[in-house]
């Protein structure tokens, strides 16, 4: 609450996981599928990378996949501590 009234929030989420073997560009990519997918599901959602079906049967989603792959390649998470080696 404000002095000018109420303010209503909302949040939408993208969960995904670093998998071993993929980039950091893959993750971010998963994540962002999620993201969407959550915000397609209504407000206040978390929602996981939906399954290939889904992504077939969206046009956009199938955007987003085509353009996170031709994004530049980033250097490799350090298994260790989770952090780039080098800033990004």
């Amino acid at each position: 609450r404000t002095r000018d009234g109420s303010v209503s929030l909302s949040c939408s989420i993208g969960v995904a996981e670093l998998t071993a073997g993929k980039g950091l560009d893959h993750l971010l990519a998963q994540a962002d599928l999620a993201l969407y997918h959550a915000k397609e599901g209504g407000r206040d959602k978390v929602s996981t990378p939906p399954s290939h079906e889904w992504i077939r049967g969206n046009a956009r989603a199938r955007n987003r996949v085509a353009r996170s792959s031709k994004r530049p390649n980033r250097p490799p998470l350090d298994g260790d501590t989770g952090v780039s080696p080098q800033r990004v």
